[in-house]
């Protein structure tokens, strides 16, 4: 048997080991003494311990309790299949149909959740764990995500009404220019409709204290060009020019001259340089002219009115004439 040590002893391994008495039982059973020592073990008064007895049981080294982290479960729950994340974690996918636990550790947490088929609709909120015991959270992504599309669907019918009348602007615009074109090439035409045929008129002029007549003729007889084509003839004082002149159609009721012109019978001493040599004349003394002169642009302008025309000229010094059908 093995001698038991006595109280002071006890004390003293205890001490040195961190645990405590309850009673010399406790100690003898801690230690694996018998309860009752011989006299035997006794020394000079003291308790001999015996070499390679072990200090501890192994019910002693249960009794040492290591530091142990605490944490939570958070359940999450939602209205909306989402993709849940914990502190930037990837926790996966829940559903409105099961809801999921995830281990967390005490303190604030972020919880998120996206949609996959909208990420920039994200759920988020703190989330406090204070203790072990469970904390729930319930994301609530339907109405968000309804209100989402709502927006999403107001800001594309508005862009697309913005893109519809951007597009009728346009064509509005492109059929205005097609029609402004086509009344631009049509003008010409319009404008001959309105003079063709032939014109005439008179003017008396005063000349060295007398007074000269003049009669004009002028003849329309097409378009060439976008240009209203007429030959002219100035008869007055024994002399007479026909020449083909050309007119420029501006809006409303103007025929402006282009200043170019072709002769093409002259009669008369005056006009006499210009015939056609070798060419005969006819019973009037009209002869065949090749001329080419050019005047000013607008030289000739004429104002087309209902049933009469007006020709204004520098030729005529301000004076207007008046041909009528």
């Amino acid at each position: 048997m093995r001698c038991a040590p006595d109280h002071n002893q006890l004390n003293a391994v205890c001490e040195r080991n961190g645990c405590t008495m309850h009673g010399f039982r406790f100690q003898e059973r801690l230690l694996g003494y018998a309860v009752s020592a011989p006299q035997n073990c006794l020394q000079n008064g003291a308790l001999v311990l015996l070499a390679g007895i072990p200090l501890f049981s192994p019910f002693a080294l249960a009794q040492t309790r290591q530091p142990v982290t605490k944490g939570s479960t958070l359940l999450v729950d939602t209205d909306d299949t989402c993709h849940p994340f914990v502190d930037d974690e990837d926790k996966g996918v829940v559903t409105p149909a099961q809801s999921q636990k995830f281990k967390v550790n005490l303190g604030d947490h972020i919880l998120k959740c996206t949609i996959e088929s909208v990420p920039d609709l994200v759920w988020r909120k703190v989330v406090s764990v204070k203790d072990a015991s469970q904390v729930a959270a319930v994301i609530t992504l339907k109405a968000l995500h309804l209100q989402y599309s709502q927006v999403v669907t107001k800001v594309k019918s508005q862009k697309d009404e913005a893109d519809a009348a951007a597009t009728r602007n346009l064509q509005e615009a492109e059929s205005e220019q097609k029609q402004r074109e086509a009344a631009k090439a049509e003008f010409p035409q319009r404008m001959f409709e309105k003079v063709k045929g032939v014109w005439t008129g008179g003017i008396d002029i005063p000349v060295l204290g007398s007074t000269a007549h003049e009669d004009y003729t002028f003849e329309f007889v097409g378009v060439e060009d976008g240009l209203v084509v007429a030959f002219a003839t100035d008869v007055g004082s024994g002399a007479g020019l026909t020449k083909k002149g050309t007119f420029v159609p501006e809006p409303p009721n103007r025929l402006v001259g282009t200043g170019v012109w072709q002769c093409t019978q002259v009669m008369g001493k005056y006009f006499k340089k210009w015939a056609e040599p070798g060419t005969p004349k006819d019973k009037q003394g009209w002869q065949d002219c090749r001329h080419v002169g050019k005047g000013a642009p607008n030289e000739d302008t004429i104002i087309v009115n209902d049933y009469n025309l007006e020709v204004h000229g520098e030729l005529l010094e301000g004076r207007i004439v008046t041909l009528a059908r």
